[in-house]
């Protein structure tokens, strides 16, 4: 599992995303996704107490399935989506 954060974060992300085993697993979608494909505006973030350039969301790929999930839970539930 990695943190989806913004172009030059690459430590902290087990700090913001507790799921995050290590500190640099750290996934920069944002050169991909926003500024060199132009396909999201920006990339979105929770609007739970965001640590500046960390999204607070992560993303998972196993067996060919991607999940996003919020490294927040709310209301005591983890929100995921997985296709």
């Amino acid at each position: 599992m990695r943190e989806i954060v913004n172009t030059g974060i690459a430590t902290a992300c087990n700090a913001v995303c507790t799921g995050v085993l290590a500190t640099g697993d750290c996934a920069d979608l944002e050169t991909e996704l926003v500024t060199n494909q132009a396909y999201l505006g920006s990339i979105p973030t929770d609007p739970g107490g965001v640590t500046t350039d960390h999204s607070e969301y992560s993303i998972r790929v196993n067996n060919g399935i991607v999940t996003i999930a919020s490294c927040s839970a709310e209301g005591g539930e983890t929100i995921s989506v997985a296709r």
